[in-house]
């Protein structure tokens, strides 16, 4: 890929991915390109999606209508008319899932996502309607995602600058068929803020920040001083691993020599975990709200299998009164709609009885774990903070024990970091005087 860097870059595509129609409608006409919409009925098929829920909406809300009114008029049992609570809540659910779509292949609808892209920022765009579908269905012009672009990019870092511009490229290489040839402006357009970022920077701290490769792959430094930075970044490689080898060394004599202390230090805070682990009221916390659940649920199955029962009774009562449901209620004679009525108040009754009792019973069931919680809670905190105090006081017998072998590693690492820093120390001052070479001060 060739990369001018007076100029936005291209990335590369297939010759099917680079689609011709920016250069092909005429200026006036930018916007206005028709996309294909379904050929058997004239919608786009968004139009067609959006159709089909919402009928659907309009279904669930016959049959929540319809369940209501055949409660009312006697033909169901009344807690069949229940239905239509689920319906309406599943039909409202439809009706604002179809107005979430959008309908790109629409042209009113595209000119209008255009004009609002226009008025955000790229991540708003971004955000709102997605990478994929700002590329295929061109919500941005090439003209105005470059212009947003580097809108976006100001206050970055050159760091975050490079990391857009690889993220940009990639959204675009992953894009199927975007609908114009995007171009990413090049992270050489902010070269500068390089000498900016860089003149209160030691160098040192240059190379923790700036990965050189990529530096020297979007030419973000002039090749002299990159060429200093690497030559010189090879000799603080050598330095710095030698450093490094010597620090592990001292490290290992020191575990070496306080194997006793550090083996009494990790028993000592092993029986501190073990007495924390133990208790009973953390033991019991580890599955409280298990217990709980299963007492709520055999509660609950013993309201629904009291409801059930009492259901099957009505259900057999009202055979009997209707003739195995030969006999409408509205046929039937007074004496026997009296019995169905009461059979029916019999079932709200046991029905009603069931959710009492179940509620109750949950209620005892949430204040008994309440109280239960509260009593292991108060002691989990008092072994926990027991524990804290086991393990600091074996940390202060430890550190009493290693004192001496403490003083001398830090002995031994003093000159190893001091000839390490004043190494450092010299690649800065050689690579501030490269740079006073080629007038930078």
């Amino acid at each position: 890929m060739s990369v001018q860097f007076n100029a936005p870059y291209r990335p590369n595509m297939d010759a099917k991915q680079a689609l011709p129609v920016a250069k092909t409608v005429p200026a006036n006409d930018f916007w206005k390109t028709r996309l294909a919409a379904n050929g058997s009925c004239g919608m786009t098929n968004v139009e067609i999606t959006r159709l089909c829920t919402r009928l659907s909406a309009v279904g669930l809300a016959v049959a929540g209508i319809g369940s209501v009114s055949l409660a009312a008029l006697g033909l169901v049992a009344w807690p069949i008319g229940f239905v239509a609570i689920p319906c309406a809540l599943a039909a409202a659910g439809l009706v604002w899932y179809s107005v979430q779509f959008n309908d790109y292949e629409n042209p009113d609808e595209l000119e209008k996502f255009r004009n609002d892209a226009a008025r955000m920022g790229l991540e708003s765009v971004m955000q709102t309607y997605g990478w994929n579908d700002v590329l295929r269905f061109g919500i941005l012009s090439p003209e105005s995602f470059a212009q947003k672009y580097r809108q976006h990019l100001q206050g970055k870092t050159l760091i975050q600058v490079m990391d857009a511009f690889e993220n940009a490229l990639r959204r675009i290489s992953q894009c199927p068929s975007p609908r114009f040839d995007f171009q990413v402006p090049h992270p050489r357009e902010s070269a500068r803020l390089w000498r900016s970022e860089t003149a209160a920077k030691t160098f040192e701290e240059i190379l923790q920040t700036y990965p050189l490769e990529k530096l020297e792959k979007y030419s973000l430094v002039e090749a002299g001083e990159l060429n200093c930075l690497k030559s010189l970044k090879r000799e603080y490689d050598v330095i710095k691993a030698n450093r490094d080898q010597r620090v592990a060394q001292v490290e290992r004599e020191f575990q070496a020599s306080t194997v006793e202390p550090k083996r009494v230090y990790d028993q000592e805070c092993a029986r501190a975990d073990q007495v924390y682990n133990n208790n009973y009221a953390v033991r019991e916390l580890q599955g409280f709200e298990l217990i709980y659940a299963r007492e709520r649920q055999t509660v609950q199955e013993q309201q629904n299998r009291s409801k059930r029962e009492a259901r099957e009774r009505f259900e057999r009562a009202v055979a009997r009164i209707t003739d195995n449901g030969n006999i409408a209620y509205s046929a039937l004679q007074p004496t026997e709609k009296g019995l169905y009525d009461q059979q029916q108040m019999e079932l709200q009754h046991a029905e009603s009885q069931a959710d009492l009792a179940a509620r109750l019973q949950i209620q005892n069931i949430d204040q008994r774990r309440h109280g239960r919680l509260i009593l292991l809670n108060t002691e989990e905190a008092r072994v926990r903070q027991e524990r804290a105090g086991a393990i600091e006081n074996a940390k202060r017998v430890y550190d009493a024990a290693v004192i001496v072998q403490r003083q001398r590693k830090e002995q031994n690492l003093s000159p190893i970091e001091s000839s390490f820093r004043s190494s450092a120390s010299d690649f800065n001052g050689r690579f501030r005087a490269y740079l006073r070479t080629i007038g930078v001060h």
